[in-house]
């Protein structure tokens, strides 16, 4: 039986009472509502419009590289503002709630462009570093966007060699550090015709379009993304 709504929301206001969350980028405690950002700080957040708009400058990016019919990320990776810490928690302290929480927010904007898909896809980590970390916070932004607009996650891909992490790169580096790395899983079931790809950063492009390579002979590739390093 479901527990009722009254206790559900006076059990969270009680937690919250006896162990109050803190802002991710300000470290100030959070008001009853709040979640992972102050209010203050979600106003410093950089949001992008690729919602709503047709082409734009992520879109771009890919252009005579891979034929990507459409992106979308929830922001700009903005170096001074919460963006950073907001990213790093979710990464590498495993605050997979705010993953979960600003991928359903990435979803709502999804369904409100009217753009379709049949599933969503995160880029998979390699065996031996999900084992390591625990989690692939690409999958948990992926069922954040599910929960909120309805497209189910599809795990058809998998890394099949591991590379080095990309975070001081250039972009000819991270090219050639991240080919050949994926494949598809075997499925009787085939693969969907229409596929946003999930991840959590976008900086050159590369990941994505190694991993759109193994997919798009076979369907129509989207892209989402909480954060986009348009200047990496």
């Amino acid at each position: 039986m479901r527990t009722p709504r009254f206790i559900r929301n006076s059990v969270q206001a009680l937690s919250f009472l006896l162990l109050p969350e803190h802002c991710l980028h300000c470290n100030s405690e959070l008001y009853h509502g709040e979640r992972h950002l102050c209010g203050r700080c979600r106003t410093l957040l950089a949001y992008t419009d690729h919602h709503r708009l047709y082409r734009h400058e992520l879109l771009r990016i890919f252009d005579g590289r891979m034929p990507i019919e459409a992106a979308i990320a929830l922001w700009y990776f903005d170096g001074e503002g919460p963006t950073r810490p907001l990213m790093h928690a979710i990464k590498y302290k495993g605050t997979l709630s705010a993953a979960h929480h600003f991928g359903a927010e990435l979803g709502s904007r999804l369904h409100a462009s009217g753009f379709q898909a049949d599933a969503l896809c995160p880029i998979p980590l390699h065996p031996s570093r999900q084992r390591r970390r625990g989690f692939n916070q690409a999958e948990v932004i992926a069922e954040g966007i599910s929960a909120s607009s309805g497209i189910p996650v599809w795990k058809g891909l998998k890394r099949v060699r591991k590379t080095k992490t990309q975070t001081k790169m250039d972009a000819w580096t991270r090219k050639g550090n991240v080919e050949d790395v994926f494949a598809l899983k075997k499925s009787p079931d085939g693969i969907p015709k229409k596929i946003w790809l999930v991840d959590d950063v976008v900086t050159t492009g590369s990941t994505i379009e190694s991993a759109a390579s193994v997919i798009a002979p076979l369907a129509q590739i989207g892209v989402l993304a909480l954060a986009w390093a348009e200047k990496a």
